[in-house]
C-alpha cells in the first residue's frame, strides 16, 4: 500500500513519508486497514496506533471516519503527526502506559505496525496493553519474518548484517518467525484471529545473496515461509486459538487447469487463502501441468477444478493412493451444457470424464444447492461454498453532475444477450439519457455487432475487472440471463461483484438472481422484454439518489452475507471431512515418481506444432543448453520416461 516514501527534513532529522494506495493489497498498511474496516463495519472505532510516524496511515484512517490517537518516540515525527492525528504522545509505548495521565484511555483497536520487534519486551507490553481495549477490540501488529529465504541465503555464506531498514534493522531487539508470534500472542493471552503475510521475493528485500546460491537450493526449500516479508496478525484477548497452536492445520494444494484462471480465483485462491488466514492453514496454487511431486507430497489435501480427461483421472487415483484427499470443485453444470454456449463443444466430448471424476473423487464442492442437486447423482459427499467476491476498499459513486451513466453488461463467457438487444437500441436513442454503455468480454462483441453504441473491452483479470468497475462513478450494471436448467444453477456473482464495488445491479427475473436479489432494495429484478429492460435502466439512469440508496444497500448485503470469511468456514469444515475420509483408507504402495504430471499424446502434439513452443525452446536452448532444455519441461510436466 506504500507506493514510495520520500525523505523530509524535520530539525536536521530525516524521517520517512508514506503515501497510502489502498488498491495495494500485499501490503501491512492495506492489511491492516481491511482488518479494521471488516471488525467495525462502517461503525466509527476508537483507535490507538503505537508507533504512528508522522501520522501518514492515521490519517488515512481518520478520512474513513476513526478517531486516531498516536504514540511516537521521535518528538520530530510526533510533531507532524500531532497536525494529522486527534493526539500524539511523544515518548515510548512503555512511557505511555506508565503515564497516570492516559491510565484511563481505552480503545476499540490498537495499532503495532512493525513496533513488537523494537522492544525490550514486547510481552510485558502486549499483557499492560489488554487492558486498554475496550470490549470486543482487537489488536493488530505487524511484524518481518526472519525466516525470510533471502535471510537463510545470507546464513548459508556465513553471514549475518544488519541494515538501515527492513528484516534486519540494526534497531531491532526481537526476531520473529510465524510460530515464534503466534507464542507471543498466545503467551500474553491474546486469542489470534487471523494471519496475513506479506509476499516478497528474495531480491527485493535488500539483503544481499549471491544468485547462484539461490539457484542452488531452491529446488530444496519446501516451506511456505521463503517468501513471506511480514506476518500481520489481528488478536484479541481470550484463550489461545488451536489452529494457531497446531500450525499448519492444512495443507491444500490447488490444481486448477491453468495458471490465469479468473474462477480459480473466485472459487479456490481467494477464498482458500481466506481459509489460511483465519484456521492457520498453508496453501499453494499451480496449474495442472506446473505442479512437481514434491507438492503433492507435501500436501494433505488437493482441489481440482472443472476440467478432466483420462489423464486427470488417473492422477486421481494416483494422488488418492498415496493419501491424498481429493476434491474436485464444479462451478457450472458442465454435464448439460446448453448450445448457446462457445464451449458446448468442448463439454460434450468431456462429459464422460467429467462424470467420472464426479464418481471418483472424494468430494465435491459447488456453489449452489440447485447445481449441488443436480450433481447427488454422481457423488454423495457434495458442499455447498458460496462464490464470495473481494470486498473492495473504494466504491463506486452515484452523484448528480455531468458525466454519463456508465452501463456495464459482462461475463467471462458466451451468454445469451439477444433479449435485451431492443432495450439497449432505444436506450442509446433516447435524448434524456446521457449514457456509456461498456461491454466486457463475449456479450461486447455480440452486442456490437447488434449496432449497439458500445465500448468494448476484453476479458480482464478478476481484480484488474473489480479495479476496472470502481473506477467508474454513476455506474449500473445490467445481468441479463435465460430460463435454462444449466443457467438457473449458476450463482449469482455478478450481482455479487457489482454489489460489492458499489454498483446497482438490474437482473433477469430467474434463478439464481431472484434467489439472492430483493427487488428495489439490493438490486432491481424485470422480466425478459424490451419494456421491462428499457423502463427500469432508464429510471436508474435518471435517478442518482435512488441508485446510491440501491448500491449502498446491496454492498451491505455482500459484505454481510457473502463474505469471504464465510466461505473460509465452509472450506474448513469441507477440507477436515475429506481429510478424515481419506485417512480412514488404507495408502498404496506406489512410488513418488507415479505422481509426475504425464502429459497425454494431445498434450505432446500440441506443443510439438506450436510456433511458440519453437521459439520459446530455441532461446532456452542458446542461453541455457540442453540441460536447461530439460529442465523446462520437466517443469511443465513433460517428463522424459524413467527420470526421477
Amino acid at each position: 500500500m506504500i507506493v514510495n516514501r520520500h525523505m523530509t527534513n524535520v530539525a536536521n532529522t530525516s524521517v520517512y513519508e508514506g503515501e497510502i494506495d489502498l488498491s495495494v493489497r500485499n501490503n501491512s498498511h492495506t492489511i491492516t486497514y481491511n482488518f479494521i474496516a471488516d471488525t467495525f463495519r462502517g461503525n466509527k472505532a476508537r483507535i490507538l496506533e503505537v508507533g504512528c510516524n508522522t501520522g501518514y496511515f492515521g490519517e488515512t484512517l481518520k478520512l474513513a471516519g476513526h478517531s486516531v490517537f498516536g504514540v511516537e518516540i521521535s518528538a520530530e515525527c510526533a510533531a507532524l503527526a500531532e497536525e494529522r492525528l486527534d493526539h500524539v504522545f511523544a515518548g515510548t509505548i512503555e512511557a505511555y502506559l506508565d503515564s497516570p495521565v492516559y491510565s484511563k484511555e481505552q480503545f476499540d483497536c490498537i495499532i503495532f505496525g512493525d513496533v513488537l520487534e523494537h522492544l525490550v519486551n514486547p510481552g510485558e507490553v502486549l499483557v499492560k496493553i489488554r487492558e486498554r481495549l475496550l470490549p470486543g477490540g482487537i489488536i493488530v501488529a505487524s511484524v518481518p519474518n526472519v525466516a525470510h529465504l533471502a535471510v537463510r541465503l545470507m546464513l548459508l555464506e556465513g553471514r549475518w548484517e544488519y541494515s538501515d531498514r527492513g528484516v534486519l534493522d540494526r534497531t531491532h531487539m526481537r526476531f520473529f518467525d510465524k510460530r515464534g508470534l503466534m507464542e507471543l500472542f498466545a503467551l500474553t493471552g491474546y486469542r489470534v484471529l487471523s494471519v496475513v503475510s506479506v509476499r516478497l521475493p528474495a531480491d527485493s528485500i535488500g539483503i544481499a545473496f549471491d544468485p547462484a546460491l539461490l539457484d542452488a537450493i531452491s529446488q530444496h526449500v519446501n516451506d511456505d515461509a521463503a517468501d513471506v516479508f511480514q506476518y500481520v496478525v489481528q488478536a484479541c484477548p481470550g484463550n489461545p486459538n488451536p489452529y494457531f497452536e497446531n500450525m499448519p492445520s492444512a495443507r491444500v494444494l490447488i490444481l486448477p487447469p491453468i495458471s490465469d484462471w479468473t474462477i480459480g480465483e473466485i472459487r479456490l485462491s481467494n477464498p482458500l487463502t481466506a481459509w489460511a488466514e483465519k484456521y492457520g492453514g498453508e496453501i499453494r496454487c499451480k496449474s495442472i501441468s506446473e505442479y512437481q511431486v514434491r507438492d503433492i507430497l507435501w500436501a494433505d489435501v488437493i482441489v481440482l477444478q472443472r476440467e478432466s480427461s483420462h489423464h486427470i483421472i488417473d492422477l486421481v487415483r494416483r494422488f488418492q493412493q498415496h493419501g491424498k484427499a481429493v476434491i474436485f470443485d464444479i462451478d457450472d453444470l458442465l454435464t448439460d451444457v446448453p448450445k448457446f454456449l462457445a464451449t458446448y463443444a468442448h463439454y460434450q466430448r468431456a462429459k464422460q470424464n467429467i462424470e467420472s471424476i464426479l464418481r471418483n473423487v472424494d468430494m465435491v464442492t459447488t456453489t449452489t444447492q440447485r447445481l449441488a442437486s443436480q450433481l447427488t447423482q454422481y457423488n454423495p459427499s457434495i458442499r455447498v461454498i458460496r462464490n464470495c467476491p473481494i470486498q473492495m476498499s473504494d466504491n463506486v459513486r452515484h452523484i448528480a453532475d455531468d458525466k454519463p451513466v456508465t452501463i456495464f453488461i459482462a461475463s467471462s463467457d458466451t451468454v445469451r444477450v439477444d433479449f435485451i438487444v431492443p432495450a439497449l437500441h432505444s436506450l442509446a436513442a433516447d435524448s434524456d439519457l446521457h449514457i456509456e454503455i461498456i461491454g466486457i468480454g463475449p456479450p461486447g462483441e455480440f452486442l456490437d455487432k447488434a449496432g449497439i453504441p458500445i465500448t468494448c473491452i476484453e476479458n480482464l483479470p478478476y481484480q484488474s475487472f473489480l479495479d476496472f468497475i470502481v473506477a467508474h462513478d454513476n455506474a449500473i450494471g445490467i445481468i441479463p440471463l435465460d430460463m435454462s436448467i444449466f443457467s438457473s444453477c449458476k450463482s449469482a456473482i455478478k450481482f455479487l461483484d457489482y454489489g460489492s464495488c458499489g454498483v446497482v445491479s438490474v437482473c433477469s427475473n430467474v434463478p439464481p438472481y431472484n434467489d439472492v436479489v430483493q427487488n428495489e432494495i439490493t438490486g432491481v429484478l424485470v422480466d425478459n422484454d424490451e419494456h421491462a429492460w428499457y423502463e427500469a435502466i432508464r429510471r436508474l439512469v435518471l435517478d442518482p439518489e435512488g441508485r446510491a440508496i440501491m448500491a449502498s444497500a446491496a454492498r451491505k448485503f455482500c459484505r454481510d452475507h457473502y463474505s469471504l470469511s464465510q466461505s473460509a468456514d465452509k472450506w474448513q469444515a469441507a477440507i477436515f471431512a475429506a481429510r478424515a475420509y481419506r485417512q480412514s483408507i488404507p495408502v498404496g504402495d506406489e512410488p513418488a515418481a507415479s505422481l509426475r504430471p504425464h502429459p497425454s499424446l494431445k498434450d505432446w502434439c500440441r506443443l510439438l506444432v506450436s510456433p511458440a513452443a519453437y521459439r520459446s525452446g530455441l532461446w532456452v536452448l542458446l542461453n541455457e543448453g540442453f540441460g536447461g532444455l530439460k529442465k523446462r519441461l520437466n517443469r511443465l510436466g513433460f517428463n522424459f520416461r524413467g527420470q526421477e
